[in-house]
């Protein structure tokens, strides 16, 4: 059973030389770090969306591998996740 904190990464079946299937699990991992700072300047909005890009990129040319990004909280700040706004484009990009 998966809990809130974990996360789960599909199986990809690719095919070795001598043409027999194969499973591996394959993701690529991103981490952003200083989210929802309160300081002047700081703003993580820029590799929030590097992430979506990169992923929609990597759909487009074929990839079928989940995309991850781990997100730390800026110290200091009150907030516990990402505006709901964003949390919406990562889900609708299927970002884990």
């Amino acid at each position: 059973r998966q809990t809130d904190n974990e996360i789960a990464v599909a199986p990809v079946t690719t095919t070795r030389t001598n043409g027999s299937p194969t499973k591996r699990k394959w993701a690529y991992a991103f981490l952003l770090g200083g989210a929802m700072s309160d300081k002047q300047g700081s703003d993580y909005r820029g590799g929030l969306y590097s992430v979506v890009v990169a992923a929609h990129v990597l759909r487009k040319h074929g990839s079928k591998a989940d995309v991850v990004l781990m997100v730390q909280m800026a110290a200091g700040t009150t907030h516990q996740k990402l505006p709901e706004i964003e949390e919406r484009v990562l889900e609708l990009m299927k970002i884990r």
